[in-house]
């Protein structure tokens, strides 16, 4: 990779960069660039600036989005060699090429939602402005840093990201690593804190992210270049886990674990230092609800240090979750290893039932679903009520583990049943303390249930277990 260096160090010698200056938009600021040029840096200076760690630092952002000034003749020997070396990639009748990292140039991006949270993104761009960021890529990560990052692309490597998400609903009093490649863990509670690589969202502050949670996967996407179509209009890049496991799965583990409802406000991928000659300007956050980052709710304030401007949430104790690593990861791993759809589904509607911005009918809803996946797998649901009385019996005698527990069990699935079945049916039910009270006892129930299965695995029989399957005829069932 000589020459590529060697090229890349001649066109950056001749090099400079304009920062061009933020205006205020109607949606938010944006970046411009006059005719006449407005401040011009080299790139000793561009490095400087872009490599800042400051939460939504404008010097920095303006860095990492300069524009690349250089002479025509310099400019044309750097294109070449960008052309020779990148050739199988560049579709030669449009001068374009496809890759699988953003650049805030691109002419076209493809973008494909898959199963558990992936996004397979593509983009196409002329090879023109693919020369332009590598020269001021090359300034901010080092020539050689970038080539070697481009030569491992090139010999086949994936693309290596992280894709992110911040969490509603979890405070957590450290970071948790379950599983390699998996990381959840809090953000500052202060604003003088290292938020890395955090989305500057439209109309968003950095108070609004203290002490939030931030799940993190590693990821990868291949391949990192391909040859354009003139009328390609799909994307070509497949992305995926490098654990094989995916947010979905992991939110709903945290949920499980911490007993409270966890949903992702939205997510991004973050390329970590790539994104120095990327697009960290241009990142992509998709929400899966309406209105984002939800509010922190009773028990948590935010004070103003006047002094120094800092500003510093305080969760309240009863908010943060001291999770088990080891729980949690076994959770993980049992959800990814059984692989059986009613558990699935059970975990699913289970997590839909935690949700607080739902009608109480639609939980009681959804936690009816969640049971019947757990307990009426193989049964013929025309008679309702043999299906109560099933999934009752069944229930009880799974999580009860003597007869007092068992038959208070029985009655709060019962009670739960009949207030899904009123739901179904059209009836309003009212938000008293018992109904409330109801709902929170069956979905622990509930959730018990899906936790033994994850250790166990489904059973298939539950007439044998009731009828004592498997144990000795001097055995009693409280001795199992």
């Amino acid at each position: 990779m000589g020459d590529a260096n060697e090229a890349l160090d001649a066109v950056l010698a001749e090099s400079q960069f304009d920062l061009g200056r933020v205006e205020q938009g109607p949606d938010g600021p944006i970046f411009a660039y006059s005719r006449n040029t407005d401040e011009i840096v080299s790139p000793g200076a561009l490095q400087g600036l872009a490599r800042s760690a400051s939460w939504g630092d404008e010097a920095a952002t303006r860095a990492r989005r300069a524009k690349v000034i250089v002479p025509d003749e310099a400019f044309v020997r750097w294109r070449s060699s960008v052309g020779e070396w990148l050739d199988e990639f560049i579709n030669g009748e449009i001068w374009m090429i496809g890759h699988a990292f953003p650049m805030e140039s691109s002419h076209r991006g493809y973008e494909t939602f898959e199963a558990d949270g992936v996004t397979s993104q593509s983009y196409v761009s002329s090879v023109d402005d693919l020369a332009k960021v590598l020269i001021r890529g090359a300034a901010i990560m080092g020539t050689a840093e970038l080539v070697n990052m481009l030569s491992r692309w090139l010999e086949g490597e994936p693309v290596r990201y992280r894709t992110s998400a911040v969490l509603n609903g979890l405070y957590l009093n450290d970071t948790l690593t379950p599983v390699p490649g998996i990381r959840i863990q809090p953000l500052p509670q202060s604003t003088d804190g290292a938020f890395g690589s955090l989305p500057v969202l439209r109309g968003s502050v950095i108070e609004d992210f203290l002490g939030r949670s931030v799940l993190s996967i590693a990821s990868v996407a291949r391949p990192a270049f391909f040859r354009p179509e003139e009328d390609g209009n799909r994307s070509v890049v497949r992305a995926e886990f490098a654990s094989g496991v995916g947010l979905d799965t992991v939110c709903q583990a945290l949920a499980l674990e911490s007993d409270t409802e966890v949903e992702m406000a939205f997510q991004w991928n973050d390329y970590a230092d790539a994104s120095l000659h990327l697009s960290p300007g241009g990142k992509s956050t998709y929400s899966r609800r309406r209105g984002g980052v939800e509010p922190r709710g009773i028990g948590n304030s935010l004070r103003t240090d006047h002094m120094t401007g800092v500003r510093t949430v305080s969760i309240d104790e009863k908010n943060v979750r001291h999770l088990s690593e080891d729980r949690l990861a076994h959770i993980i791993l049992a959800m990814e290893r059984h692989g059986e759809a009613s558990i699935g589904v059970a975990i699913s509607r289970w997590c839909k039932s935690k949700e607080r911005f739902r009608t109480l009918a639609d939980r009681f809803i959804d936690l009816r679903v969640a049971l019947e996946a757990m307990y009426l797998k193989n049964l013929d649901r025309k008679n309702r009520g043999e299906m109560k009385f099933r999934l009752t019996l069944y229930g009880a005698w799974y999580i009860g583990s003597d007869f007092s527990e068992r038959k208070a069990v029985r009655k709060t699935l019962g009670d739960a049943y009949d207030m899904g079945s009123r739901a179904v049916h059209g009836d309003t039910l009212p938000s008293t303390e018992r109904i409330v009270a109801l709902l929170s006892r069956s979905q622990e129930l509930c959730r018990r249930g899906i936790l033994k299965f994850l250790e166990e695995g489904v059973r298939e029989d539950w007439d044998n277990m009731i009828l004592g399957a498997g144990l000795d005829d001097g055995e009693s069932r409280a001795s199992d």
